[in-house]
C-alpha cells in the first residue's frame, strides 16, 4: 500500500495517475476474484496489452519487446541529445548517422 501511495504522488502527469490508478483497481479486483492465480494472469494481461499497442507505427514496448540490447542501453543510459551519432534502428532510416551539426 505505501509503494502505490508513493507511486500515486510521484507521478508526473494527471493522465498517467489516472491511468495507474484504472490498472490497479483492475488488479485489485483481480486479486479479490482468484487471489493469486488473478493476480498473476491480470499481470500477463496487461503485459500483453501494452506488447500489441502500437504508437507511430512504432511497439510500445521497443526495445524491451521485440528485444534490442544496444537500443534499450542506450535507453536506459540516455546521453546527451548532440552526442547522439546514430538514429534508432527500429525507424528504418536511409541513413543511420546523423548529419554533422555546425
Amino acid at each position: 500500500m505505501a509503494v502505490a501511495a508513493i507511486g500515486t504522488f510521484a507521478t508526473p502527469s494527471y493522465e498517467l495517475g489516472l491511468a495507474n490508478r484504472i490498472v490497479r483497481l483492475v488488479l485489485l479486483f483481480a486479486v479479490f476474484l482468484f487471489q493469486l492465480p488473478g493476480f498473476v494472469a491480470g499481470s500477463a494481461m496487461m503485459l500483453v496489452a501494452l506488447v500489441m499497442i502500437r504508437s507511430y507505427n512504432t511497439p510500445y514496448m521497443w526495445p524491451f519487446i521485440p528485444f534490442n540490447g544496444p537500443a534499450l542501453l542506450n535507453v536506459l543510459l540516455r546521453r546527451p541529445l548532440p552526442k547522439i551519432k546514430m538514429r534508432p534502428s527500429i525507424y528504418r532510416p536511409k541513413q543511420s548517422g546523423k548529419q554533422p551539426s555546425e
